[in-house]
């Protein structure tokens, strides 16, 4: 959340607890949107019918146990002035109206209408906004996103606004403040509720996945004994397979990665005896996913010494089984270069990753996913070792080819554009770096989306090329977007998080925004100041604003 958003959002609190539903509330809200927003609004729609009030208020009476129903879907709206009865009947008979805001909505006659109807019969108080694009009283007419009449009403007021947008609160956060304006429970509460949620979700995730991966040679082999064919057998096999790595893709034991790494490792030491792992040897393909499988599991927990036998070996079985040129072949053979890397073993991964690129582009050709992803693989290799020169023409040429035929949301090729903005930073080209690294966060916030790694990589990254560029106010929302979705992804302790956190009080206190920047030292390292976080980042108490 932006600094500053929590005094505001406090004042939910005060609200009264939503009433339950009678005979003229029909619905717990109203979705007010323009046509071209409704994917967000099947979005936002779908967030509050699933949310579950917490226990202790439902048996106070305080709040209902779900918020639903809520009206979104609309019929088609006539050429005419008037809204059609069915909307009428329905803002009429719902508690709340949310209104979802963007340059598109502000211009929308229909929004515009369904909120003046609202506020006549039920007030401006049960009117709440969730922000997804532009800007809120913009001075640009073309980037404002409240409707005439929302701007009107909020007149001598503070209205309940959950900004959705990366370098404010976050879809997350909007849709939970959005929850306590509903619900009148507090947002602080709710927050804190919904964290743990998260967390333990991941967790339950990483369990599943791995108990499932252990007993993966049990149920491949089930499988073969039942097939009628060989063909069928290895069918059931690779489906088995298939479902376990989508489990796994869930996988993410950062929160809390040395409880993950205690209990978790010795379920995939046990998976990958050799007396388990023979019970596919008579399914070479679903052998070799497997092996991935739980490769990749040690790798998420920081054991790669454990993943190199797993990975090696899949590597020698891709060349038996598929040929040197399959492009299966080829990825295995990247997973261990990529292994050996982070191992240290440089020159070995080098080399793996050169061999896979002439491969590559004798088969694909140099245009193709598959040479790009070796010349990127390479490039980390070579930086590793030292080499940086070649690592820069290596992923301007990436850079280069990418840019010819891969679309915008092509999340490797995003990697590849941001470190080729990194590489005009360098050569003295800051106004195309910026403009590069801009255009890859619009990008981004699309796909993966705004709560993606990836995502939170650029904004720290976006922090830094605005600071160095003296756009300390753009640094600062850059700065606050990274540290609150890296703290989020990669726990409250990780240190880029920390470190972005550092750098926005800086920026604040530069702002003159003083109050600001002391709620941010205190939120991400604590009153008096944590010195052990600090030290995460190499500071100290008095390298922070006074």
């Amino acid at each position: 959340m932006s600094p500053g958003h929590e005094d505001v959002v406090a004042s939910a609190d005060l609200e009264p607890p939503i009433a339950p539903p009678g005979p003229s509330h029909r619905y717990r809200a109203f979705i007010s949107y323009c046509h071209r927003d409704r994917k967000a609004a099947a979005k936002l729609q779908a967030a509050i019918e699933k949310f579950r009030s917490p226990p202790q208020a439902v048996a106070s009476g305080r709040v209902p146990a779900h918020l639903r129903p809520v009206f979104r879907d609309r019929e088609v709206l006539g050429s005419g002035h008037d809204l059609s009865s069915a909307i009428r009947e329905a803002l009429e008979n719902s508690q709340a109206l949310v209104v979802v805001c963007s340059p598109c909505a502000a211009a929308s006659r229909w929004v515009a209408a369904e909120i003046l109807h609202f506020i006549e019969r039920r007030g401006a108080e049960n009117v709440f906004c969730f922000v997804i694009d532009g800007e809120p009283n913009a001075a640009d007419p073309s980037r404002e996103c409240l409707p005439d009449p929302l701007r009107r009403a909020q007149s001598g007021r503070d209205v309940l606004a959950a900004d959705a947008r990366a370098h404010a609160d976050g879809w997350r956060d909007a849709v939970v403040k959005t929850v306590a304006g509903l619900t009148g429970l507090s947002f602080a509460d709710l927050a804190r509720r919904e964290q743990t949620r998260l967390r333990r979700r991941a967790l339950a995730w990483a369990a599943t996945g791995l108990v499932l991966a252990a007993i993966f040679g049990a149920l491949a082999l089930y499988s073969a004994q039942q097939a009628k064919a060989a063909k069928k057998s290895t069918q059931s096999a690779e489906l088995i397979a298939d479902y376990l790595g989508k489990v796994l893709a869930q996988f993410s034991p950062r929160a809390g990665q040395n409880a993950a790494a205690t209990a978790l490792l010795p379920l995939i030491d046990a998976s990958t005896r050799p007396d388990r792992l023979a019970a596919l040897e008579s399914e070479p393909i679903a052998l070799l996913r497997v092996r991935h499988i739980l490769g990749r599991a040690y790798l998420e927990l920081n054991a790669a010494d454990r993943a190199l036998p797993l990975l090696e070996a899949n590597a020698a079985l891709a060349i038996e089984q598929l040929g040197p040129d399959d492009s299966r072949t080829l990825f295995m053979q990247g997973s261990l270069g990529n292994t050996l890397n982070a191992l240290g073993q440089h020159e070995r991964g080098a080399q793996i990753h050169r061999q896979i690129l002439e491969s590559a582009v004798r088969v694909h050709g140099e245009k193709s996913e598959e040479a790009l992803a070796a010349m990127a693989n390479l490039a980390v290799s070579l930086e590793q070792s030292g080499r940086q020169d070649e690592t820069d023409a290596l992923r301007t040429r990436v850079y280069e080819i990418g840019s010819t035929f891969l679309p915008a949301d092509h999340i490797p090729f995003q990697g590849a554009r941001r470190n080729y903005t990194g590489i005009l930073w360098k050569q003295g080209k800051p106004d195309q770096a910026v403009a590069l690294l801009e255009e890859l966060h619009r990008d981004q916030l699309k796909t993966p989306g705004p709560d993606h790694l990836a995502t939170a990589e650029t904004e720290d990254f976006l922090g830094e090329v605005y600071e160095a560029s003296g756009a300390h106010e753009r640094a600062a929302n850059a700065y606050a977007a990274a540290a609150k979705n890296l703290a989020r992804i990669q726990g409250p302790d990780h240190a880029r998080a920390l470190f972005c956190a550092f750098r926005l009080a800086h920026m604040l206190e530069i702002l003159g925004r003083k109050d600001e920047a002391a709620a941010v030292q205190k939120r991400y390292f604590g009153h008096p100041p944590d010195r052990r976080k600090l030290a995460i980042i190499g500071k100290k108490p008095s390298d922070l604003p006074r």
